[in-house]
């Protein structure tokens, strides 16, 4: 199902849904936001890897400013598969950068994490990393070696430091400091709807995941 919300602070109007809840247009203007931003690097199969998910939109009007996907991954964490959501394809327009928006949609996501997921996850380049750390995200401290992904599926870039959030589960010490662990992602699955019911898109999200003190 398709929900709308304002986002407050922002002044954005955000839709959150799987991409075959979206109309034709906006599921094109996705994915030209998307090659706009990487540059031409967003491949079709990556796209294809990426409609599986639950993505945000933003919108200033009509101009489709900004993009966000949650997919539902796997990680290996002291030999116990966490169920994971791993952030994706997350692009603002170069114009609007530094306005809040990609804040706005990682508020959206971050909440489906803290409310359907035990980890969240995502891939970050050295321009991005300082970003999500003042979210609350931690660097994976695993072997890179360990970072594998299912047949089909898609690892992060070369280069690209993974950082970890917490969802349902708090871990009692930073991930992967003194614990090897792998992090697999789906080649192509439905996002699973009931596991994020408890969460009402239509207003702003308001839970924040954490650590346990002293974990720093």
């Amino acid at each position: 199902m398709l929900t709308k919300y304002r986002d407050a602070s922002t002044g954005l109007v955000l839709q959150m849904g799987q991409m075959a809840d979206f109309g034709q247009s906006e599921r094109e203007r996705a994915r030209q936001l998307l090659d706009l931003v990487f540059a031409g690097r967003m491949s079709d199969a990556d796209w294809e890897l990426g409609l599986c998910g639950l993505h945000v939109l933003a919108w200033t009007d009509d101009l489709l400013v900004g993009h966000a996907s949650l997919i539902q991954g796997r990680l290996l964490y002291r030999g116990t598969a966490l169920r994971t959501g791993y952030v994706d394809a997350v692009a603002v327009h170069p114009e609007h950068q530094r306005r809040g928006i990609g804040g706005s949609m990682m508020d959206a996501l971050e909440e489906v994490i803290v409310s359907a997921f035990e980890l969240g996850a995502l891939g970050a380049s050295d321009a991005g990393a300082e970003f999500y750390r003042k979210r609350s995200w931690r660097e994976w401290r695993g072997p890179p070696s360990e970072l594998t992904p299912l047949e089909g599926g898609r690892a992060p870039e070369r280069g690209a430091a993974v950082f970890v959030f917490p969802g349902t589960r708090v871990l009692d010490a930073d991930p992967g400091t003194k614990q090897q662990g792998s992090l697999s992602l789906p080649a192509s699955r439905p996002f699973e709807q009931e596991r994020h019911d408890s969460v009402d898109p239509l207003r702003p999200p308001t839970r924040r995941g954490h650590w346990p003190s002293g974990s720093a």
